[in-house]
């Protein structure tokens, strides 16, 4: 069945209560010198980003103490020694030698705990050895509690997160969301830089109060990106969305070496008629890269060996690009949540023991993809990439890698439609309902043709109808027909052989290409009638014939006068 949308349109407030409530829940249980990509020669070809399919794998879970889809401990046991119950997000760079994860709402008990609203967490590692699980160590105040990474005056309550960090020789900035409302879940972005020793964070300046709340950076060489503001030095590429769940893309460049400064800002409007970007300093102009206003959380990197600029956003959707402003590629699926998810680390009521305590009726859903650009590796052709992802119910971030490749798919889309986020709701029942397929009557069935008819798929999502034929009870047999139109509910099976047995399926299939069977019915075609009718009951009829033919003669015979003379008087 339908893969619902969780609706965008769901009020602020109430996702702010929810969250609330799922904190309270899980507490009741119990940075090295920048280093600038190489970027070459930026082809434009056509080629885009796959994955490679049957790779898609949970590496391991991030936080909390327990994996219950594993039924075994995590490796940094995160409640027992940071007070980390559960949190989300999971954006990571590097910082002095060491990969720092910035994570978003965190259940738990932090050094503020009773004082301060003030409920994110951080952690660092130099564990780079992924394939075996990642061990964490959070920032931590007192013994076992959290710090959050505090901004002074900022504030810092649910959906009010940091989402996005570099290092720029030796100094760490870090974007935060904030200004969280009723109205708006996240209302404006700010940039802080981060003091080692303090282990606290400068406010610098307000980055956006509208296309521009959740921030993705790299910081690139000028030179190797024609159509930049600036041709030489460092730069700053910055991609934005406005909206939370309902933007598209942006797209804003700044010199490295003025981070510090908002006006250094230049925002990417478009492209002439030759394809040249062209830049504006008012953020009111920026023009979106493509059209699928649903994103929130998402990240941004740049393949080195692929040439390209991939994109991750929802849950999980990606796109590519040779340039960084376009032209995107159409949206690929990278994670199928309800075939690769649900029920199996992303909790499904009913079906699994994956929830959190107090949530088992709550769906769980993915979002919030952050490629870890350290754990890249790969060549040219194929390349596996490993990314954060959020899983909601159970509330917990978890490591996922997946294999991708370049494809040859014609020239690139660039406009793309809206697309289902991944979540399931609780209208959601799976795969789409069976129909049934009904027995034909005598008056349906010739000695060369069926004609079948079945009751009528309602689900929201069906895509078609699949007609399979097959001469053995053990299989499905062949596709014979598919048909697209849902009220279209019959189809007559031609070409068939006299006196001989068929077993006939119909299949439904919905939009995500989940599919169900039909009954079975079995069909035996008419034989060939016999030239002379009469001689079809195994010659009986030819027997009865003779001696009926017999008899009358017989009776004939008998009332005939004989010949001959008349007899004497």
């Amino acid at each position: 069945m339908v893969l619902e949308i969780v609706s965008n349109s769901i009020s602020s407030a109430a996702r702010h209560l929810s969250k609330l409530s799922l904190l309270l829940a899980l507490s009741l249980v119990l940075l090295a010198p920048l280093a600038v990509p190489r970027f070459g020669s930026l082809a434009a070809g056509n080629d885009i980003v796959v994955r490679v399919e049957g790779t898609i794998a949970k590496v391991c879970q991030l936080v909390g103490d327990f994996d219950r889809q594993m039924n075994r401990s995590t490796l940094s046991l995160t409640a027992t020694k940071y007070g980390v119950f559960g949190t989300d997000l999971g954006v990571s760079f590097e910082h002095k030698g060491e990969l720092v994860f910035l994570f978003g709402d965190t259940a738990g008990w932090n050094n503020y705990s009773g004082v301060l609203p003030k409920d994110d967490s951080w952690a660092h590692t130099t564990d780079f050895n992924p394939d075996d699980g990642l061990d964490l160590i959070f920032y931590i105040g007192r013994p076992s509690k959290f710090l959050p990474p505090i901004v002074p005056g900022l504030s810092q309550g649910p959906f009010e997160v940091p989402m996005e960090g570099i290092d720029i020789n030796g100094t760490a900035y870090v974007y935060f969301t904030t200004n969280h409302t009723s109205e708006r879940t996240m209302g404006s972005s700010v940039l802080a830089r981060f003091d080692d020793n303090t282990r606290k964070f400068t406010y610098l300046y307000t980055f956006s109060t509208a296309k521009f709340l959740n921030v993705q950076v790299v910081a690139v060489n000028n030179s190797e990106i024609p159509g930049l503001p600036q041709s030489s030095g460092k730069g700053l590429l910055i991609w934005g969305s406005g909206e939370y769940r309902k933007s598209d893309p942006y797209l804003a460049y700044m010199p490295l070496a003025s981070i510090d400064y908002k006006s250094a800002v230049s925002y990417f409007r478009g492209t002439d008629a030759s394809g040249n970007p062209q830049w504006s300093l008012n953020e009111a102009d920026a023009a979106p890269l493509f059209h699928d206003p649903i994103i929130g959380e998402f990240s941004v990197f740049w393949h080195a060996q692929f040439k390209r600029w991939i994109m991750l956003y929802s849950g999980v959707l990606m796109r590519s690009s040779a340039n960084p402003w376009g032209s995107w590629s159409g949206k690929q699926t990278l994670f199928n949540a309800l075939k690769e998810g649900y029920a199996k680390f992303i909790h499904w009521p009913g079906r699994d023991n994956l929830s959190d305590p107090l949530r088992e009726s709550t769906f769980g859903g993915p979002y919030g993809p952050y490629v870890v650009e350290k754990f890249i590796k790969g060549d040219s052709q194929r390349s596996t990439i490993y990314f954060t992802l959020s899983t909601w119910n159970p509330y917990t971030t978890v490591l996922m890698k997946v294999d991708i490749e370049l494809k040859s798919s014609g020239q690139p889309s660039g406009d793309g439609t809206p697309t289902d986020s991944g979540w399931l709701t609780e209208n959601d029942t799976g795969p789409p309902t069976k129909v049934q397929l009904s027995m034909p009557g005598d008056s349906d069935i010739t000695t060369d043709s069926v004609s079948l008819s079945w009751t009528e798929n309602t689900n929201n999502d069906f895509a078609k109808y699949e007609v399979y034929q097959s001469s053995a009870s053990g299989n499905i047999g062949a596709r014979i027909a598919t048909l697209s139109d849902r009220s279209n509910t019959s189809y007559e099976v031609t070409g068939l052989s006299p006196g001989t047995t068929y077993y006939f399926t119909v299949r439904t299939i919905d939009v995500e290409e989940l599919s169900a069977d039909s009954n079975r019915v079995v069909v035996s075609t008419e034989e060939l009638p016999s030239r002379f009718p009469w001689l079809l009951v195994g010659g009986g009829m030819v027997v009865v014939a003779i001696v009926v033919v017999v008899v009358v003669m017989a009776l004939r015979s008998a009332s005939k006068p004989s010949s001959g003379p008349p007899p004497p008087p």
